[in-house]
């Protein structure tokens, strides 16, 4: 159906004739009631008569609309009028990329779709510094889509414009699925743009030009299909040529489905990066190709800014860019064994030494880096030909996997937030802690399945008769569990009289008789250098202190790895008697530990292959920044040290940190109290023996109160801010654990606190004046605040099942009420109690809630305030004490900031060949 010039559509008024295309015609129409001009696409009367269909489309403009990016032409709406039934989008001028690439301006908008068939319309390609910014648009329309979970599936030129200042519109998101349906994995017919009524009408191709290999075969798609889409428009915009192309849809579709690209058309100054990045776009195979287009703009976004090294720029595009000759490091390793020089073809740099040492650092992907937390980062299978870490890329981190048979290490999808992985005995499973949970997953990639609570895990290790022995959170001792799931049960648990407060880092004896695990003591809650390495009897049930140190690993070659005093050490140990039978040695390997959790990272095969951590461990030293409500930090002039716990006082004017007095690294958040005054911008120090954790100020600013691990006599304190006077004990320790001081009610009669222990801790409680006493609120739950009126406390729970934001009145029981909506942590009072701030982990940012206390407790919807930037997240994430405040009048927040700036600490991660016969020739000298 045509539109005369002047006919009107409801508010809309046709003003010309944009173009066709094979979901329908397009007008550009002026919208008399907010007086702008819009795109109006009619669409074909085929569709138009199927009801089902139209209100599917209907369905799908819904969630389309909800679309809104700068790289993404908007929906607004639908319209029918007098049986014309018509979508009205965002008018976007300029160019289509199929008409730049096709002769420029002046061709018509349904070129694209016949120049397969015809030599009459001249190609160009754009040069590189102009299409590689448009690429990178592209990417950043995809992942905003594809994080809502909304696929493209029409990609192509003639779908992305550029208008006149540079900018990147995709036009028709989402509009293939809304209008071919289900029928689409089926039948490839159904496709609009090729489909049987939109050949009818002449529309040749276009589509099947870029469609994927799954979805020539009329497959079930997903984001996968746009990434091959994206990689054809690349290709096409460096070549002026389609990737894959024939004189007739059969033709094409073949194409697509068997033949390669021409490489040798690429540009010759094609930077590497590029050519790497369209051969994985590229791949046959939907699971060999890049996963996250994501990826792709990070890529992109390197050769933009010059920060990828470009080594070959000009190298043959005829073979992967991978299969290059590595340079050799070392004229010693041509002695190795054909092992050695295998495993060094795929990992990267080797070093070697006079006694035959060999190790291989091992190369990771671009904008990988391995990260290291207070948790194992590594793991090795059984036989030593898999790696898997915990990677980051930006602030996203998730478990990855490296084989030595192949050239690089690969995301194990289902693996987000992944820590401490380890591996089944027979190496087919991968045992892994996020979100709170104990999970497995299949080692060759699969569904991840839950298996048990472990909101603050310590490690876990597999049994040779399918049992995971693992520690749940810092003081729940060991428990065990079925690996096919059930209800897991307490092993042991640390004995408080003894001392001992935590068990942690289990490692099961490759016979199956006992674990070696980690016992920390509370007289050395400050370093794991002298927690005890103990192993325990499945048999007996019976413990054996072994030595003192951090995380043990136990090699089936016959020794016993752990790290103490910031080395390495071996010693012989006596798998069937479960101890140790000689004088342990310290080894060269210079791998790396977190104190703040006695992890390791270290792992060891059954041949004696160790992989390890090298560097990214000192990542606690920070710098303090102040943010507006915007996002926009300013950072004091402090030197980089280690900060803790930032707390505003009542008035704004004076900043609480705790810092550590020894070093530059912090050990379980434990220093002392200083106060910074932003007037003067002093920093003075409160307390003077480094075994203070966790403050509060009281409402009038005058008192902190503090937790502290000195003694026995009692753990929690309070001196005046001022400093003047001692600080003197408030409550004492009877029960053996921390009361950790999260707020002071404003009438300073009450201090909420944190008991760690349970599935998350215990929230409490201290009753002041007369006698203090503790009493408990509420278990599985923490880092509770009051109201500035005293009458609510906001908290964090796990009772919903997620991580989310609690308020209820105080005293507690007079109602409750669920604040956050996809997880939140760290709530925070602001504007005199009008709203509340929190942490949205998963998302990396804070969110604000408006509240009203009178005359009855309201809460409105979350919204979100601003993203925290790499170098707060890297803060938050590197170290559980480490969190954030913001002023009583909400104005200002205050984050810690990792000091190099660097989104994730850097590591390098190396796989020692020969460790077996290094520590025999160590023990015999």
């Amino acid at each position: 159906m045509s539109l005369a010039t002047g006919t009107k559509l409801g508010p809309y008024e046709v003003t010309g004739a944009i173009g066709a295309g094979g979901m329908g015609e397009v007008y550009r129409a002026r919208d008399t009631r907010l007086g702008r001009d819009v795109a109006i696409k009619i669409l074909p009367e085929a569709f138009a008569r199927d009801a089902e269909r139209m209100a599917r489309l209907r369905r799908e403009a819904q969630v389309l609309a909800s679309l809104n990016h700068p790289n993404i032409a908007a929906i607004y709406g639908f319209e029918d009028s007098s049986n014309v039934h018509a979508l009205v989008m965002e008018l976007v001028e300029g160019p289509t990329l199929a008409e730049r690439i096709r002769g420029g301006t002046g061709v018509p908008a349904r070129a694209d779709l016949k120049v397969a068939a015809t030599e009459s319309v001249r190609s160009s390609a754009i040069p590189l510094e102009e299409a590689l910014p448009i690429a990178r648009q592209i990417c950043e329309a995809l992942e905003y889509a594809h994080e809502r979970g909304i696929i493209h599936r029409d990609l192509k030129p003639a779908n992305v414009k550029v208008t006149p200042d540079g900018a990147v519109k995709i036009l028709d998101f989402g509009l293939a699925k809304a209008l071919e349906g289900e029928a689409a994995a089926a039948d490839i017919s159904s496709s609009p743009t090729i489909s049987r009524m939109a050949t009818q009408a002449g529309i040749i191709l276009g589509t099947a030009a870029y469609m994927s290999p799954e979805q020539a075969k009329g497959k079930a798609v997903d984001r996968r299909t746009d990434i091959w889409a994206f990689g054809c428009v690349l290709y096409e915009m460096l070549t002026g040529k389609m990737a894959f192309s024939g004189e007739t849809v059969t033709d094409t579709l073949a194409a697509v489905i068997r033949a390669e690209p021409d490489w040798t058309l690429l540009p010759k100054d094609t930077p590497t990066h590029v050519r790497v990045l369209l051969q994985r776009c590229l791949k046959k195979d939907a699971k060999q190709r890049l996963r996250d287009i994501g990826d792709a703009r990070i890529a992109l976004e390197e050769v933009l800014s010059g920060a990828a090294k470009e080594q070959m720029a000009s190298a043959s595009a005829s073979r992967p860019v991978w299969r290059r000759a590595l340079p050799w490091a070392v004229a010693a390793l041509c002695a190795l064994v054909a092992a050695g020089l295998a495993a060094y073809l795929y990992f990267g740099r080797a070093t070697g030494g006079n006694s035959g040492n060999v190790t291989l650092d091992v190369s990771l992907p671009d904008g990988v880096s391995v990260l290291t937390r207070d948790a194992p980062s590594v793991a090795l299978s059984p036989d030593g030909k898999e790696i898997v870490f915990m990677g980051a890329k930006g602030t996203a981190s998730q478990l990855y996997r490296r084989s030595l048979d192949e050239p690089d290490a690969r995301p194990i999808a289902g693996t987000e937030n992944g820590l401490s992985p380890f591996f089944s005995p027979d190496g087919k499973w991968i045992g892994f802690f996020a979100d709170g949970k104990l999970k497995k997953i299949p080692a060759d990639g699969g569904t991840a399945q839950i298996l048990a609570d472990a909101p603050n895990q310590r490690g876990g290790s597999w049994t040779p008769d399918g049992t995971i022995i693992f520690s749940p959170e810092y003081s729940a001792g060991l428990m065990e569990i079925s690996d096919s799931g059930g209800a897991p049960k307490q092993i042991i648990a640390p004995d408080q009289s003894k001392g001992e407060r935590t068990y942690r880092w289990p490692n099961v004896l490759p016979n199956g008789k006992g674990a070696i695990f980690t016992a920390g003591m509370s007289n050395s809650a400050a370093s794991y250098d002298d927690a005890e390495i103990a192993v325990y009897s499945f048999s007996t049930k019976k413990i054996r202190v072994l030595t003192h140190g951090d995380m043990a690993i136990y090699s089936p070659a016959g020794y016993l790895l752990y790290y103490r005093a910031g080395a390495l050490f071996a010693a012989p140990f006596n798998e069937s008697r479960m101890e140790i039978t000689g004088e342990a040695v310290q080894l060269p390997e210079h791998a790396g530990d977190d104190p703040t959790s006695g992890a390791t990272y270290v792992a060891v095969a059954e041949d004696g292959t160790m992989a390890y951590l090298r560097g990214g461990t000192d990542t606690s030293a920070r710098l303090v920044a102040i943010t507006d409500r915007k996002g926009e930090p300013h950072v004091l002039s402090l030197p980089a040290r280690g900060y803790s716990i930032p707390r505003f006082s009542p008035d704004g004017k004076r900043l609480l940190l705790i810092v550590n007095g020894t070093s530059n690294s912090m050990v379980s958040g434990q220093g002392d109290l200083w106060i910074y005054d932003f007037g003067s911008g002093g920093l003075s120090r409160l307390t003077f023996d480094t075994d203070n954790d966790y403050a509060a100020w009281s409402a009038d600013g005058t008192n902190i109160y503090f937790d502290s691990s000195r003694g026995q006599g009692g753990n929690l304190y309070v001196k005046r801010s001022d400093g003047t006077g001692n600080e003197r004990p408030v409550l004492s320790n009877e029960g053996g654990g921390f009361f950790d001081p999260d707020s002071v009610s404003p009438d300073g009669k009450f201090i909420a606190f944190t008991q760690p222990g349970g599935a998350l801790g215990t929230l409490g409680t201290v009753t002041l004046g007369g006698t203090p006493a503790a009493k408990i609120l509420k278990r599985n739950a923490g880092a509770a605040v009051f109201s500035p009126d005293g009458h609510y406390i906001a908290y964090g729970s796990y009772q919903s099942g997620a991580y989310q934001i609690f308020v209820d009145t105080f005293p507690m029981g007079g109602g409750e009420w669920q604040i956050s909506v996809d997880g939140g942590a760290l709530p925070k009072w602001s504007k005199g109690g009008r709203e509340l701030v929190y942490y949205d982990s998963p998302q990396n940012r804070m969110m604000a809630v408006d509240v009203q206390l009178k005359p009855t407790f309201h809460a409105g919807p979350p919204r979100p305030l601003f993203n925290l930037s790499a170098a707060e997240f890297a803060a938050m994430q590197t170290n559980p004490e480490v969190d954030y405040d913001v002023s009583a009048d909400g104005e200002k927040f205050v984050f810690l900031q990792s000091s190099g700036g660097a989104e994730h600490p850097t590591a390098t991660l190396s796989v020692r060949l020969n460790l077996p016969a290094e520590i025999r020739a160590l023990m015999q000298k």
